[in-house]
């Protein structure tokens, strides 16, 4: 969404075929805050977030030895402007 100061819920999806591990770890990091624990799973899956979903918030996608192996950080798009009619 577009809504700025507002969470969202967000679904996280990863694939880690590509790297032999056993399952992954997915943390994530609020900005001016520590790594955090978020869930764990096999090297294909997904998982939505609750509503706290907010910019800034960073995922980070480590393997079954706690190796990172990519990360994504949410930025949200503006918000259209209405028009005068609307």
């Amino acid at each position: 969404g577009c809504a700025a100061g507002h969470g969202a819920v967000v679904m996280v999806r990863w694939d880690a075929r590509a790297v032999e591990t056993k399952f992954v770890q997915v943390a994530l990091t609020r900005p001016g805050g520590g790594e955090r624990g978020w869930t764990r799973g096999k090297p294909v899956g997904s998982r939505n977030t609750g509503r706290w979903a907010v910019d800034g918030l960073t995922f980070i996608l480590r393997d079954d030895h706690g190796r990172e192996l990519t990360r994504k950080t949410l930025e949200t798009s503006r918000c259209p402007r209405k028009q005068k009619d609307e």
